[in-house]
């Protein structure tokens, strides 16, 4: 989490965007499953945004460009595949579409062993993180 608070920095309306992706999403994975979710993800924020969000978190620097809509869809889905790579269920992260390929047949799974790490990214990003504010 420490990597996710120094890409954030201190953008409020960023931090509270992604909160609300750690809020809303496990429950998707739980409705219609892992790679529709993670392909929601990548549908909202887009090949460039989730490029610019992968290299920003291997450099560990604040992002600044983007719509945090955007960012906040493509940070929830780098550190999901992120993870799923670390478990050796993916073999990379950088090609969206293929690591979603990797995932056919091994769903259940992936579920299962990636829920309890989204659940503490969700605990840790309520405790960081503002709520989203709503527009007047």
């Amino acid at each position: 989490m420490k990597v996710i608070t120094s890409l954030i920095g201190e953008n409020k309306r960023l931090g509270g965007k992604f909160r609300t992706r750690t809020r809303s999403l496990p429950s998707l994975i739980n409705e219609v499953g892992i790679v529709p979710t993670l392909s929601f993800c990548y549908g909202k924020a887009g090949e460039k945004i989730y490029g610019q969000v992968k290299n920003h978190f291997y450099k560990i620097e604040k992002i600044e460009e983007g719509n945090e809509e955007e960012v906040g869809y493509a940070l929830y889905l780098f550190i999901a595949l992120n993870y799923l790579k670390e478990l050796g269920l993916i073999d990379q992260t950088e090609r969206v579409i293929e690591a979603l390929d990797q995932l056919f047949g091994k769903c259940e799974i992936a579920s299962k062993l990636l829920r309890p790490y989204l659940l503490q990214v969700k605990r840790l990003a309520e405790a960081l993180f503002e709520p989203e504010r709503e527009s007047t």
